[in-house]
């Protein structure tokens, strides 16, 4: 067991086998950048017993939130508003995002790779990204139940709901109001996916025969 009297050594060693045990050392040890390091690469909360200096060292920030991206939520502000340790964190757990500085909530990289890894990661984004088509489709591809984040505009989006409802069919329940009793009223058979396509089916013939007419 080590204490605030273990030498260097001692603690390195100690934090290889759990980064937790950083809590133990003394204060120069955890401004030490090897220990922190050995530390965070074992275990990424071990960032939050590090000195202040090495919260905002990018080096050692990037190899914590590489073993945990919910490390981000203890770095420094500075480095929170970093993309590249914003995006490792979010790459390892999407809702990291929650503890990234608002211009990086706004960031297309950072958030398409947030929305793909967690469902409640689109939750964390900026409004602006909820209502881009593209980033809520990337969103409920992966996880239907992600619509419920998006915009209203976007919940209205004929094809964004039927990406939803084919992942997760429980998703219809946050498509807009229109769209659900379109398919709650339609008399056929089949889940809610089948019952969508048929419809988009029947709506795009129609528009097809007035064109044509």
């Amino acid at each position: 067991m080590i204490n605030k009297r273990s030498d260097k050594e001692a603690v390195i060693e100690a934090v290889r086998g759990d980064g937790l045990k950083l809590y133990h050392a003394s204060k120069a040890l955890q401004n030490d950048k090897d220990v922190v390091m050995a530390a965070v690469d074992n275990a990424g909360f071990a960032i939050y017993y590090a000195s202040d200096d090495l919260k905002n060292d990018k080096e050692v920030v990037l190899a914590a939130v590489n073993s945990d991206g919910h490390a981000l939520r203890y770095v420094s502000l500075f480095l929170r508003g970093d993309k590249d340790v914003v995006l490792a964190a979010v790459r390892r757990l999407g809702t990291a995002l929650f503890y990234a500085s608002d211009e990086l909530k706004k960031d297309r990289d950072g958030v398409l790779a947030a929305v793909c890894k967690c469902d409640y990661a689109l939750g964390q984004a900026a409004e602006i990204m909820r209502d881009d088509e593209d980033i809520v489709l990337a969103a409920v591809a992966a996880n239907g139940t992600s619509l419920r984040y998006a915009s209203r505009r976007i919940k209205d989006m004929e094809e964004v709901v039927l990406v939803a409802v084919c992942e997760d069919k429980n998703s219809i329940k946050y498509a807009s109001k229109r769209i659900q009793d379109i398919i709650e009223n339609m008399k056929c058979e089949g889940d809610t996916a089948e019952k969508f396509i048929l419809w988009r089916d029947i709506s795009k013939a129609k528009s097809a025969r007035n064109i044509g007419s």
